[in-house]
């Protein structure tokens, strides 16, 4: 299948869920491997993926890092690991020819970003960056929650 593509996943919390269910479907791809440190994390993914029918992906270790990208080949690598870690392993994904997807923010510091601007520039695949986080179940329902009043009027937010 031409549209057929490898995904690795980085970070397998509650920003991977979307990308995970989504692939676990009918989607053209599969998901070949995990980098993420919490084994309980890809245990329960491996079983959403078992009942769809897919299987197993390989794990790694963040340490690994580089070795599931020389090993598995992945065609897209999704950077849902926490905030602070997404320039190093959106650049070495793309040093390694490898499409980013990554939810933001991009960087938290100005090295993160400068980091990353240098590898997407010289870069061979592409890096697209989502806002999907914002559709979270918990983020609907506060929006909800506030736009109904139900805490009064708000005056200051702070979202971590």
């Amino acid at each position: 299948m031409a549209d057929h593509k490898r995904y690795a996943v980085v970070g397998t919390g509650a920003r991977a869920s979307m990308y995970i269910e989504a692939l676990a479907g009918p989607y053209p791809g599969e998901i070949v491997a995990w980098c993420e440190p919490n084994g309980v994390r890809m245990s329960f993914y491996e079983e959403a993926l078992r009942v769809a029918g897919r299987r197993s992906p390989a794990r790694y270790r963040p340490e690994q890092f580089d070795d599931l990208l020389a090993r598995e080949r992945p065609d897209i690598v999704i950077v849902t690991s926490p905030d602070h870690t997404h320039p190093a392993y959106a650049a070495a994904a793309l040093g390694a020819g490898c499409g980013v997807i990554m939810e933001k923010p991009v960087a938290t510091t100005p090295d993160g970003a400068r980091l990353l601007a240098d590898a997407a520039r010289a870069a061979s695949g592409e890096l697209v960056v989502t806002f999907n986080y914002r559709y979270a179940a918990r983020n609907r329902e506060l929006r909800r929650v506030i736009a109904e009043g139900t805490i009064g009027a708000v005056t200051s937010v702070h979202f971590e």
